[in-house]
């Protein structure tokens, strides 16, 4: 690690007037360095994962996850994993080198048994080779931009996204451990008002997980993924642009330029027009159709349309939201994808810390439409007050028997209103919502209906800062589909908190508890079967530099940022954690 930093720090330290005659007036101006190579520098992070997973003590305890049973139906043994992930970027104004380096490896995944040695859990996939089964190092991502004049172009990883990601999103989502970028060609230029970006390349997904559990790490898949975007901007009030991206889904692993000779499984077309401050409003509207010819996608047509409308008056900012998605998700379905990213995401208008097994389905929906609606009051005063109500209405006509993640059998009207409070005093602030959802089955199916809250409190105590934070949620099911799933259909309680002391100015303590009586949670308590606790210790030793040792437990659950979700696995065990920039 210390030699990143002493390279990292040589490259960035400018010359002093002593080390350089020019800037000491003993050299005439002309042989001065030029401007490039003052302006040379570089940067970059680094950040370490050591986790130590405490196994069951015995098979009977361990409750199935779906991700990961197919590693761990026979595991019994503890085990540690250490990810190390080291980003780099160096050049100068002109251009810049990025590098992206990964390593894993996983210890105490192996014992001996009738004197042949057996692996307990497969770090990679067979067509993933390395020097070592339980190790890895990947470069990740490597890419070269270059600003000619008005132009910039990438060569080798980079991340796209069309209109507001409803055509095209490969962008890199690490608040869910999702990074899939375009390993190919990236170009846009601007020409006074008009601007133009072409990019193509092959999906790559990110493989070594930085927060994840990491097994049966797999190949690249390496789709094709061609865009085009043209923009006219300051056309009066308005903002003007066209889109399309085609998709050539691989049937073999691997980052081969044959993929492009793949047949067109599918395409996205379409437009945007923003106008900005007509008669107080801001305006966005974006329309994109897609057609598709893959066989194993049972429609040949979807479309969406999403529309937002901003304005202030006065204290008041209000913003209104409509969408309407029909057969979008066709091309994310997993088994083109491999779960690990999607391809489209558009804005999901909900409120996304709270999407449960049910929700989750309205969010990926296929025959959607509805809106949101939200105000803001700014209350006049010394402190920032800033008291909110928003409400969505959408109707979800996609069930468990036309597919997707449904478990209702007719469609719903989904009604989801909450109200929020911010107040900041100085250091001190409070941030509350609370809100509910029913899901309107028709006939008489029932609904389904969640009542959630959630605050955060911080303020100074005695001379040191103290954090709060409470997560609470209660649901009820309607009528679902019979079977095994439906018989696990019980209504539940999930309440999750957290305490944050500061102990000395670089020392931070935090404590950790989370309930769920939810029976579809893939993971069991360290305390009790529903119940989990942790604590942790956290130290920042410079203030780019963090250091956290965790203990204890939390538990699997759907976790959703900007469109997408991920059904992400509980932790048992210990962590040691660093992350730095330099």
């Amino acid at each position: 690690m210390g030699w990143w930093l002493a390279a990292a720090a040589w490259a960035a330290e400018p010359e002093s007037a002593a080390a350089d005659p020019a800037a000491a007036g003993d050299v005439a101006p002309e042989t001065a360095p030029p401007a490039w190579r003052r302006s040379v520098g570089g940067h970059g992070s680094e950040v370490l994962r050591i986790r130590w997973y405490d196994s069951p003590d015995s098979l009977q305890d361990r409750v199935a996850d779906p991700i990961l049973e197919a590693e761990l139906a026979e595991s019994v043994l503890d085990y540690v994993e250490v990810v190390n992930r080291i980003n780099l970027a160096g050049g100068s104004q002109a251009v810049t080198l990025s590098l992206q380096l990964d390593a894993v490896t996983l210890l105490s995944n192996a014992y001996k048994l009738d004197g042949a040695l057996v692996q307990e859990r497969d770090l990679l996939q067979p067509e993933l080779s390395s020097f070592s089964p339980n190790a890895l190092i990947s470069l990740e991502k490597v890419s070269l931009e270059a600003r000619p004049g008005p132009a910039r172009v990438v060569v080798g990883d980079g991340y796209v996204a069309l209109g507001r990601g409803l055509a095209l999103n490969v962008v890199k989502n690490t608040d869910i451990d999702i990074d899939t970028s375009l390993l190919g060609l990236q170009g846009t230029v601007q020409l006074g008002d008009w601007e133009l970006l072409a990019a193509g390349g092959l999906t790559n997904p990110q493989q070594v997980a930085l927060e994840n559990p990491n097994f049966s790490l797999a190949a690249n898949d390496g789709h094709a993924v061609s865009a085009l975007r043209v923009a006219r901007y300051a056309l009066g009030p308005a903002n003007l642009s066209a889109h399309g991206a085609l998709f050539q889904l691989a049937d073999q692993t691997g980052l081969s330029p044959s993929h492009y000779s793949a047949p067109l499984s599918a395409a996205s077309a379409g437009g945007a027009v923003e106008l900005m401050g007509v008669g107080g409003f801001d305006v966005y509207l974006e329309g994109d159709g897609f057609f598709y010819q893959d066989p194993d996608i049972p429609v040949k047509q979807g479309y969406a349309v999403y529309s937002s409308i901003t304005t202030w008056r006065g204290p008041l900012s209000i913003l209104v939201e409509g969408k309407r998605y029909k057969d979008t998700e066709r091309i994310n379905v997993a088994s083109f994808t491999g779960g690990r990213y999607e391809f489209t995401a558009g804005p999901t208008l909900e409120y996304e810390r709270v999407i449960t097994e049910d929700s989750a389905a309205a969010v990926n929906s296929n025959n959607i439409y509805g809106g949101r609606a939200k105000v803001d009051v700014t209350l006049p005063g010394a402190t920032l007050t800033v008291p909110s109500l928003a409400l969505g209405v959408f109707r979800d006509e996609e069930t468990a028997a036309s597919g997707g993640l449904h478990f209702n059998q007719t469609p719903e009207t989904i009604l989801h209103p909450v109200a929020g409070f911010q107040w900041t005093g100085g250091p001190t602030h409070i941030l509350a919502n609370a809100g509910y959802r029913q899901d309107i089955r028709d006939s008489d199916y029932g609904s389904d209906r969640l009542e959630h809250l959630d605050v955060a409190f911080a303020t100074p105590i005695l001379g040191h800062e103290l954090e709060l934070a409470i997560n609470s949620s209660a649901f009820q099911w309607g009528k679902n589909l019979a079977g095994q799933v439906a018989s696990a259909q019980h209504d539940f309680v999930d309440l999750s908190g957290s305490i944050t002391a500061s102990i000395l100015e670089p020392l931070a303590l935090v404590l950790y508890s989370d309930y769920s009586s939810n029976p579809l949670v893939t993971s069991e308590g360290n305390l009790a079967e529903d119940f989990y606790g942790a604590v942790e210790l956290q130290f920042r030793p410079w203030p780019s530099g963090v250091i956290k040792a965790f203990y204890g437990a939390y538990r699997a659950g759907i976790r959703c940022a900007g469109g997408q979700c991920r059904n992400l696995p509980g932790f048992d065990g210990a962590r040691v954690t660093f992350d730095s920039t330099f």
